[in-house]
């Protein structure tokens, strides 16, 4: 019987630890985008949506600029450890009705060899679809799986956002945006931690 009550304190302590393992500061948007999010370019459109997410409320809708980097959404530096496996995932909803020539949107994390995100890229836990294969205003749940941090790696630069190499314009909400230990237990409001 001891035995049996000492293995489930371990499970349980275990999902604890795990679910304090986000590295990402207000990953479910309880306290607005920002701060800690950093908005690129520092025209783009985002808002704190009180009544929507995934798998609570609230989220954050995102709307591309037209203009600007690649890579336009809300961005957070992290420090990581080389070797350790770790896994980036979010809920988005596309809110666009129409189809978009962005080609992908979602989570993703580069890791690199310098402080402050800077140096040299290493490697991309990535977490993105195409925008047109989504369902209009339906959540989907993107997950990288687990990606080793290579040698070197210092820390990441973790993005929710769209690749918008173009002028075009295009909304969608972000929730529940995770990056950390890849054996995490999911469950509600991890994100939060």
């Amino acid at each position: 019987m001891r035995l049996r009550t000492l293995a489930l304190l371990i499970v349980g302590l275990s999902g604890s630890a795990h679910a304090s393992q986000n590295l990402l500061a207000n990953g479910n948007f309880g306290i607005g985008p920002v701060p800690p999010w950093t908005p690129v370019p520092v025209t783009l459109s985002y808002t704190a949506i009180p009544g929507d997410g995934d798998p609570a409320a609230p989220s954050v809708d995102i709307t591309t600029s037209g203009t600007g980097s690649s890579g336009q959404g809300l961005y957070q530096c992290v420090a990581t450890t080389p070797g350790t496996v770790y896994r980036a995932t979010a809920h988005i909803k596309r809110t666009s009705a129409a189809t978009t020539t962005i080609s992908s949107i979602g989570i993703a994390a580069l890791f690199y060899t310098g402080a402050g995100c800077t140096g040299t890229p290493l490697g991309l836990a990535n977490a993105t679809v195409s925008p047109n294969t989504l369902v209009l205003n339906a959540w989907t749940r993107v997950d990288s799986g687990g990606v080793a941090a290579p040698a070197g790696t210092v820390n990441a630069l973790v993005g929710l956002g769209a690749n918008a190499s173009n002028t075009a314009v295009y909304t969608f909400r972000g929730d529940s945006a995770y990056f950390g230990l890849n054996d995490v237990i999911f469950s509600a409001g991890f994100e939060n931690d």
